[in-house]
């Protein structure tokens, strides 16, 4: 989950160390105080990022399924 107080490294410190990685396939920064997620995916070349709101889901390629917000959130009260 995304906490104002790591916020920032969560969005430039660990994603460059994350998306370092060559075996990673999406990278997901999860909001704490709303139901947003932010899904970076490898696509051959580069990283693309998918902002999901509300509703929506993300393609987890290592999971072979998608994964939605309502999967990530679940009873969670936001």
């Amino acid at each position: 989950m995304l906490s104002k107080s790591t916020a920032q490294n969560d969005r430039l410190g660990k994603y460059a160390a994350y998306t370092a990685l060559p075996s990673l396939q999406t990278y997901l920064i999860v909001e704490q105080q709303e139901r947003r997620v932010y899904a970076y995916s490898w696509r051959g070349e580069e990283w693309t990022l998918a902002e999901l709101a509300n509703t929506g889901s993300v393609d987890m390629a290592c999971m072979s399924r998608k994964l939605s917000l309502d999967d990530i959130y679940g009873d969670v009260p936001v």
